[in-house]
């Protein structure tokens, strides 16, 4: 499942659409929706299209009715590498067992 969070700075936001369009290059449309809808709705047995049509959903879509959001991100600075390296150190620890 394809997890966004926004806005944050440390993501993708706004331009998550056209990152992932990136990341997804090498995969078949079937595996893209897996990953960006599919998979959540299976999960959660939610069906977001029996309250909205799919061609509303899109991400042009969604911009073209949110034309009034302001989406520049505020941050005072760049990441730099300290910043990355504070984010590994967040990943995922050794099991207990395992140490």
């Amino acid at each position: 499942m394809l997890g966004v969070r926004l806005p944050h700075s440390d993501t993708s936001w706004p331009n998550g659409p056209e990152v992932n369009e990136k990341q997804f290059a090498s995969l078949t449309d079937v595996q893209i929706n897996k990953i960006t809808h599919e998979n959540a709705i299976r999960h959660y047995s939610f069906d977001p299209f029996a309250t909205r049509p799919k061609e509303r959903c899109t991400a042009k879509a969604l911009r073209a009715e949110a034309a009034d959001v302001d989406t520049v991100t505020r941050v005072g600075r760049a990441p730099d590498q300290s910043d990355r390296d504070y984010f590994k150190s967040l990943g995922p620890k050794e099991p207990a067992a395992a140490r």
